[in-house]
């Protein structure tokens, strides 16, 4: 509801953690690569074997779930939602207000079903990468290195996913003149680490909230249990509750988080709390670049990205076509 009308002046900030700014269905018309809201209604209508929203409400949820799957997402229809976020920010159609926004730099090391198979070798994702961006492979690979093709899959999706969009949004209210803070959870504890899941999506939401108890996390999560896990839950605690209450995010546990501004100010949240600048060089500039291609062509920027991404080349023809 930040980039929608309805919410205009119910609330003076906001901390918005690992956001997504893909483009989402349209109401009656297909559009960068998805069928309109309507079709996809009429599609799930008839997995459910229903002709009407009254008996489609009358069914079970659980049977309703088992046959049309669960894929919730917004629809772009004029009013909750007028514009797809991307244009919404462009056009300035958005709360003006103080705002705290991050992302995890393992975004994506705990949605694996995004994450394309790897190529066989450094030098074959190099190609794959050049066959896909063309004059724009080198600087793709100047940040995601062929010296790292895992890492730099899985840093690929999360810029794709939530770095860009954490950062664009800092960037927009701070050009609206609002204070703008941003930072990156790069904390990693044991439990993670052997999982493999260090800083995964929402592993910042135990911390900030100063839930680190094992009764207080889902089945399955790894649980942060040492001194100095405690220890950084009491900062971002300070940090958020302060925000929250002035609007400026300050903690007697942590250095002076200074806003986004001109240096590309950000906390970095890793094994000790740091003031720095500028999270990932070339980052947001590379993915602003690459969406604003996709969205010319009127292809999807959400998992179009990295490996699995159509020939930048390929969509633009189609598109003069």
């Amino acid at each position: 509801q930040f980039s929608g009308t309805s919410s205009e002046g119910l609330f003076h900030k906001a901390i918005i953690e690992s956001p997504n700014s893909r483009n989402f269905p349209e109401l009656k018309t297909a559009a960068y690569g998805l069928p309109s809201a309507e079709a996809i209604g009429a599609s799930v209508f008839a997995k459910l074997g229903v002709e009407t929203l009254e008996a489609a409400r009358a069914m079970d949820a659980q049977d309703l779930t088992n046959r049309a799957g669960f894929a919730p997402q917004g629809t772009i229809d004029g009013k909750m939602l007028p514009l797809q976020i991307v244009d919404a920010f462009d056009a300035g159609r958005f709360s003006k207000v103080p705002v705290l926004a991050g992302f995890n730099s393992g975004e994506v090391r705990a949605q694996r079903a995004f994450v394309p198979r790897p190529p066989e070798s450094p030098e074959a994702y190099e190609a794959a990468i050049t066959a896909r961006y063309g004059d724009r492979a080198e600087a793709f690979l100047d940040i995601y290195p062929a010296d790292d093709v895992q890492g730099s899959i899985l840093a690929t999706l999360r810029d794709a996913i939530y770095g860009w969009a954490a950062e664009r949004i800092v960037r927009k209210e701070a050009a609206a003149g609002q204070p703008a803070f941003m930072y990156v959870f790069d904390y990693c504890y044991p439990a993670a680490e052997a999982e493999d899941l260090c800083a995964f999506h929402a592993s910042e939401v135990p911390f900030v909230f100063g839930n680190l108890a094992p009764e207080s996390l889902p089945p399955n999560w790894p649980v942060p249990d040492g001194e100095e896990d405690r220890g950084i839950s009491d900062a971002l605690l300070d940090y958020w509750t302060s925000f929250a209450a002035t609007g400026r995010p300050e903690s007697a546990y942590g250095p002076v988080w200074s806003p986004y501004g001109q240096d590309q100010s950000y906390l970095d949240i890793g094994q000790t709390l740091a003031s720095r600048t500028d999270p990932i060089p070339g980052m947001f500039e590379l993915h602003e670049q690459l969406v604003a291609q996709r969205k010319t062509a009127g292809e999807s920027w959400f998992l179009n990205i990295g490996l699995g991404a159509r020939p930048l080349d390929d969509a633009a023809e189609e598109q003069a076509e």
